[in-house]
């Protein structure tokens, strides 16, 4: 049983499973910071501190392949998609529970699918189209339109959703010529710039306890980044992909015990047709580049 578990503890799933926990962990602490400080600001000291961890990564890149780029514009407009997707992640969690956040950012991969055959030229499948109507079903029963008062917290997860699909679109179209590396440097280096300057108006000076937040923040984003790299290397992409639904049960449990919010069954049967969706899409579009392989 013993080794059992250890064998599980170094197995890429774990490394999955920890990653997205770590994620769904950092924008816990950053809903909770949202609270007391603007979210320009929560989103720089965030991106500083995770460079602490995502720098071991980057230094086994060397220097020149690090800085080395052919598509400058390219990097330049995933920096203002990246820096898009956490501002508005962090503006839908400030104003809704985790777990319904989740649940509709969480719908990225049923965009990215809607997209992809106008920016990639890639076409869909009949599996994907349904997929793309059960997963539009489940945002139906999440929002319930008509039957619950608007939140604008919508609107930013929808919107992170949207820059979801679009950094992904971005990271294809860039795979071709740009390192992995330039790619993560580039990004959060543009984040870390830009949030900084944002949020010099509204600056508030943090304590040593929300400093720690702030730390815990970027550290858990940093290390969520290695442990999902790591589990790369050992399983199959679709595999991390099906799994990145988790942190709709992570919302659901971190929420229950620090603001003690229950989902309702609305949520979780929506959120269960967005799970079966993105899957669904996942597998196929698998399924469809092995057979154009």
């Amino acid at each position: 049983m013993k080794d059992y578990i250890l064998q599980f503890v170094h197995s890429g799933v774990f490394y999955t499973i920890f990653g997205y926990f770590l994620f769904s962990l950092m924008d816990a602490i950053g809903k909770w910071l949202t609270q007391s400080y603007s979210i320009a600001e929560i989103t720089f000291f965030s991106s500083l501190f995770s460079l602490l961890p995502v720098s071991f990564m980057l230094t086994k890149v060397p220097i020149k392949e690090l800085l080395a780029t052919k598509r400058p514009s390219l990097h330049l407009l995933r920096g203002v998609i990246i820096l898009g997707l956490r501002l508005t992640a962090l503006f839908a969690f400030s104003l809704m529970p985790l777990a319904d956040g989740f649940a509709l950012i969480l719908t990225g991969p049923i965009i990215l699918c809607i997209i992809s055959p106008f920016l990639l030229g890639e076409k869909n499948t009949i599996a994907q189209y349904l997929a793309i109507g059960i997963g539009f079903i489940g945002v139906l029963i999440v929002l319930r339109p008509g039957f619950t008062t608007f939140n604008m917290g919508i609107l930013g997860a929808l919107g992170a959703a949207t820059c979801f699909a679009l950094n992904t679109v971005l990271m294809k179209k860039m795979s071709v010529t740009e390192n992995k590396g330039a790619m993560l440097f580039y990004g959060m280096s543009f984040t870390i710039l830009i949030s900084g300057l944002m949020m010099i108006p509204s600056f508030s000076m943090p304590g040593l306890v929300d400093l720690g937040l702030f730390a815990a923040c970027g550290l858990a984003a940093g290390f969520a980044q290695i442990f999902i790299f790591n589990a790369l290397k050992t399983v199959p992409a679709s595999t991390v992909g099906a799994f990145q639904y988790s942190c709709i049960v992570w919302g659901m449990i971190i929420g229950y015990l620090v603001w003690q919010t229950k989902p309702d069954i609305f949520i979780i049967l929506g959120s269960l047709f967005i799970v079966a969706s993105g899957i669904t899409i996942n597998k196929a579009t698998k399924t469809a580049q092995t057979q154009h392989a």
